[in-house]
């Protein structure tokens, strides 16, 4: 069955799927954006899901019964900066660089794009505050889920032993190899689970590395319940039909659109989704 070009495909987390009465999310798939030829479906070569109008719109109406939510994101540049958004007059594409976006604002549905690196949606359902964050390598290096975490209790009174987290599908195991160099990096925060986050590669002195298993590693760390940790096993490279992948393609890709949105009395999740979300 073909697929219409603004209606987009999502999966989502089983667990924060329960929370469905205070928040909406969504990991996007490459089925559902605009953008033509190697970037065609969803996303496109940068921000063009949140510059096209009509594709707000499909995202919206897939996602949300009544009025739609302000989408913010930001340039990302592969680092651990999170930005916190207090006003939703502000919520606008791509106004300020970093990885990381924390809001307690219902209304605003917090972004980030993947095509291989981690997207992280966390919420604090007694305080009502979400954030979302991207984390590739070097970022995951930052810990940029600790100081999301910090964030989130020092600025908004979070808990983290409260926090929901969802990590969305990403590279694998299976398919990202690194060298010595990267896996000196982040080999501290694997502790005692060296084996399970890395494992030796074909090629001597390469490794292939887990970076969703070392991003639930360092949330337990911030102080989250193992419980409360989903991880998705979907790897965006392996699921060429379903994900764009930068190491796959060869750069040449699309990207994943990523979101979280505080509900409110107007902002509520569509009954009947147009979306087609399949959970993890």
């Amino acid at each position: 069955m073909a697929l219409s070009p603004f209606s987009p495909i999502t999966v989502q987390s089983p667990l924060l799927s329960r929370y469905e009465q205070g928040v909406v999310h969504a990991f996007g798939t490459r089925h559902g954006g605009m953008s033509g030829g190697d970037y065609s479906r969803f996303g496109g070569k940068g921000n063009d899901m949140l510059r096209n109008g009509e594709a707000q719109k499909a995202i919206a109406a897939a996602h949300f019964s009544r009025e739609a939510p302000r989408f913010c994101m930001m340039q990302q540049v592969h680092g651990a900066e999170v930005l916190i958004v207090e006003d939703d007059k502000k919520a606008r594409s791509g106004a300020s660089s970093g990885d990381g976006l924390i809001t307690a604002t219902p209304g605003i549905a917090l972004t980030v794009m993947t095509a291989d690196c981690v997207p992280i949606l966390l919420f604090e359902p007694h305080r009502k505050v979400i954030a979302a964050l991207h984390a590739g390598w070097r970022g995951t290096a930052a810990n940029i889920v600790a100081k999301a975490v910090a964030l989130m209790q020092t600025r908004f009174g979070a808990t983290p032993t409260a926090l929901v987290a969802a990590i969305g599908p990403a590279i694998g195991a299976c398919c990202y190899e690194v060298d010595e160099a990267v896996r000196s990096r982040l080999a501290r925060y694997a502790g005692d689970a060296q084996a399970g986050c890395f494992t030796a590669s074909l090629v001597p002195s390469r490794w292939m590395l887990d970076l969703k298993a070392i991003n639930r590693l360092q949330l337990l760390e911030a102080g989250l319940i193992a419980d409360n940790v989903d991880v998705s096993p979907l790897c965006t490279a392996c699921e060429a039909s379903l994900f764009f992948s930068h190491r796959r393609d060869k750069g040449k890709t699309g990207r994943m659109f990523n979101f979280i949105a505080l509900k409110n009395t107007a902002l509520t999740s569509a009954s009947s989704a147009q979306s087609t979300p399949t959970q993890f």
